[in-house]
């Protein structure tokens, strides 16, 4: 993103009202010379008060042609979607105004908010705790407070173990996911008490990886990480590695195919390793791919997410317990 001398300018009063998944932005801008650039978007972004490096973007509200002239008012006002930072950091916010028709962003004028923000996400409650034993993993969950106001039921939430390539930031990440868990709504200024999750142990990952819990709460846009906590140490060495866990790139706000990890091979009795693919956080694409779904079948799984169990699938039309017998070998939750 580049500086410009400016075409357009604040003037007047702005201002931002968060409500939950999106935000109002108010501002009056003023035209800074006789030829205005175009197209023009407000920008909302948050710098951590902690880390003056890490700046996000958390939503953009384009602005419409206008004719004003010189001396004139333009006000713009509307609401966007709006993508919070996972976790409780303290932010400060900034509202930009930005010319985006070209390849890099221009920015004409910025107004910062001096009120420090913290944003009112499900956040789990404590240090999570992580074990391995008889072939699996242990994972003592200190519980999940909702902080918005009494009576705002969450989304549905889950948890998820994931290792990465790189420690998260948020937003986009590449890594393997380990194993997911339901976790059910919870109402504001309410929380879920702690539990004790377990998965199968993986098969052996080349390379070093970061085990990384995140809370991951269902909205308008898919599921989004709203808390997350990186974790001590890596995976156990496991005998008998015979195949290798997919890599899996994960976005915030669109969902991509999620394979769950392959059990680990028992002697002997085992069976082949199933990579299943997730009816909850999959694309309508990779659900499409699975054979016994296709396009019309997957278009309506997406619609009817999420699924707190493999049988509410039933509710989806198309979808009949026959079927669903024959999918279970290939999708999961």
């Amino acid at each position: 993103m580049t500086f410009a001398p400016p075409a357009v300018r604040f003037a007047g009063q702005q201002s931002y009202t968060l409500q939950e998944d999106q935000v109002c932005l108010q501002a009056e801008l003023t035209p800074a010379s006789a030829t205005a650039a175009a197209p023009l978007a407000l920008q909302l972004w948050a710098m951590r008060d902690d880390n003056q490096a890490i700046c996000i973007k958390l939503a953009e509200l384009p602005v419409l042609p206008h004719n004003g002239d010189a001396g004139g008012l333009i006000p713009v006002q509307g609401y966007a979607p709006l993508s919070l930072p996972a976790g409780h950091d303290t932010y400060r916010l900034s509202l930009l105004i930005v010319s985006t028709g070209a390849a890099e962003p221009v920015v004409h004028d910025r107004v910062d908010f001096p009120q420090p923000t913290v944003f009112d996400l499900p956040q789990l409650s404590g240090p999570v705790r992580i074990g391995f034993g008889n072939q699996e993993i242990r994972l003592l969950l200190p519980g999940v407070f909702n902080p918005r106001a009494s009576g705002s039921l969450s989304g549905s939430l889950s948890v998820a173990l994931w290792a990465l390539s790189q420690p998260y930031q948020g937003g986009a990440f590449t890594g393997v996911q380990l194993g997911e868990h339901a976790l059910g709504q919870v109402g504001g200024q309410s929380a879920l008490e702690e539990q004790l999750v377990t998965w199968p142990l993986p098969l052996p990952l080349a390379g070093d990886w970061v085990l990384t819990v995140m809370l991951r709460e269902w909205t308008s846009a898919g599921y989004l990480t709203r808390d997350f906590q990186t974790l001590p140490g890596g995976l156990p060495e496991v005998a008998e590695a015979s195949a290798a866990l997919p890599v899996t790139a994960g976005v915030e706000a669109a969902p991509v195919p999620v394979l769950a990890a392959a059990p680990v091979q028992e002697p002997a009795k085992a069976e082949p390793a199933t990579l299943k693919v997730s009816v909850n956080t999959a694309s309508m694409e990779a659900l499409a791919a699975v054979k016994g779904v296709g396009t019309k079948l997957a278009a309506a799984i997406v619609a009817g997410r999420p699924y707190a169990v493999m049988t509410d699938l039933l509710r989806v039309r198309g979808m009949g317990e026959k079927l669903l017998a024959r999918l279970r070998k290939v999708l999961g939750l």
